[in-house]
Formats: C-alpha cells, structure tokens, sequence
C-alpha cells in the first residue's frame, strides 16, 4: 500500500511543478530529503509532523489542509 501512495504522491508532484523553475523543485526536493516528517500516534491517532530549526521557542502549525507539510 505504501508503495502506491508514494507512487501516487510522485505523480501528483509531478503535475503540479511542471511548469517550475527546475531549480524550486530541486531545493523542494532537497529539503524533504534532509528534513523528513516525524510520526506521533496519539490515542491512536497517527500525526506526522515536521522539526526543524532550533532553540526553546516553537511555533506550531497545524496543517489541515490538503497541502503537503512543507509548502
């Protein structure tokens, strides 16, 4: 199943940057590479979440969109 969803993702990847610069989606590309989402299940409930940057001050954005998590 996962193999489809990954599958699936590339190819909608694929159809929104068509008409990108290739050098935005190489750094999109690079940055989900070095900065992968985490996963936290909560009373059953998976959340993926993405930490980045550092210090003891944080900013929460809950993403309900239908966006990824890095755009």
């Amino acid at each position: 199943m996962r193999h489809t969803e990954s599958t699936t993702a590339d190819v909608l990847f694929e159809r929104l940057y068509t008409h990108v610069d290739s050098r935005v989606v190489q750094s999109l590309l690079d940055f989900r590479s070095n900065n992968p989402p985490k996963l936290l299940v909560t009373y059953g409930i998976p959340w993926e979440y993405l930490s980045v940057g550092e210090g003891e001050i944080a900013i929460l954005f809950l993403h309900g969109m239908a966006g990824a998590y890095d755009i």
